[in-house]
């Protein structure tokens, strides 16, 4: 009989079998669902009986990091780095996301240094950490750009700063971090300007919005990417990571490549990612998955070098082959306007 069949028995009460996953499946929902606090319980509970269970873990590492426990998302982060639980390029982006909300700098450079050092570092991954490296060890060495902490609200209302100055992305997450940090409402008509403006950087933008949305802000503000409009409340929107459109992609190339080339995978993962980052919140304006999977693939391919037909890969996926390259256009175009 297997583990998992057997029932489980602890302090002398008898457990049906996958009592962790239930717990677990019930805490990712109070997870989607910003419940940080029944989450936080209903994983720690699944923890005690599942210690190893990777998405517990990482659900547990979410929830305490958006209720703003930083201390405990680090040690769990770290607790699952020490113990090899799951997939460690993931466990380690997640651990330096943390360490950048909380300032710091120092362990994120220690960090990446050991990784450069001792282990085998992707090559879809060498640029982002490298970039990570050079902006910690920046950061280190300069003074932040706000005093810390504000003693007063009357400081707070005081400060004056201009995010149209801030082109650099690694000076946009230290702000970013640092309003994350204050109470956003007191900068909200320089927040709500830049990201209403047609020079603001689609990026920042996206991590004000976070910051608002975090804050659980609930006025309504405009949006302007890509010249393109939208009204929303900040406290309203679905989290970043968690774009419908962005599910829904994933979901076809995962169908098409997971068993045959899960790398390629991971790298168009990647590029989706960033993707939908840069346009949040904000939809796709082709409502068709298998397209943009496809459209997707053969970008990324191109960024490697590798060249494929566009018929082949609009067939791999079932899609028109004019949808897919309608998509790729969309898709070159964000990509030369934000990094050009």
């Amino acid at each position: 009989m297997k583990k998992r069949d057997r029932l489980i028995k602890m302090d002398n009460v008898i457990l049906f079998p996958d009592y962790d996953k239930r717990l677990m499946e019930k805490g990712l929902d109070r997870l989607h669902e910003k419940k940080y606090r029944e989450a936080i319980e209903l994983l720690s509970e699944a923890k005690c009986f599942n210690p190893d269970g990777e998405d517990i873990y990482v659900g547990l590492v979410l929830a305490y990091f958006e209720s703003g426990n930083l201390v405990e998302a680090n040690r769990l982060a770290k607790e699952m780095l020490q113990a090899g639980i799951g997939e460690y390029f993931h466990i380690v982006d997640m651990y330096i996301m943390i360490l950048v909300q909380q300032h710091q700098y120092e362990e994120i450079v220690l960090t990446i240094e050991a990784l450069l050092e001792e282990r085998e570092v992707p090559s879809e991954k060498l640029d982002h950490f490298m970039k990570m490296l050079q902006f910690s060890r920046k950061m280190v060495q300069e003074k932040p750009e706000f005093p810390e902490p504000i003693p007063s609200e009357q400081e707070e209302e005081e400060l004056e700063f201009d995010l149209f100055d801030f082109f650099d992305q690694g000076d946009q997450v230290q702000i970013a971090g640092k309003l994350a940090n204050h109470n956003a409402r007191y900068y909200i008509e320089e927040i709500s300007n830049y990201i209403a403006s047609e020079k603001g950087d689609p990026f920042f933008k996206t991590m004000l919005l976070n910051v608002l949305k975090d804050q659980d802000y609930d006025k309504e503000i405009i949006v302007e990417k890509f010249e393109r409009h939208l009204t929303i409340i900040p406290n309203q929107l679905y989290d970043v990571q968690l774009h419908p459109d962005l599910l829904s992609i994933i979901e076809q190339v995962t169908e098409v490549l997971e068993n045959n080339n899960p790398i390629l995978l991971d790298s168009i993962k990647q590029l989706m990612e960033r993707y939908f980052f840069l346009l949040y919140p904000f939809r796709t304006e082709i409502d068709l998955p298998r397209a943009w999977a496809a459209a997707f693939h053969f970008v990324t391919l191109a960024y490697f070098g590798q060249e494929e037909k566009l018929d082949k890969i609009a067939e791999m996926y079932r899609a028109e082959e004019k949808n897919v390259s309608e998509a790729i256009s969309l898709i070159s175009r964000i990509e030369e306007i934000s990094y050009p």
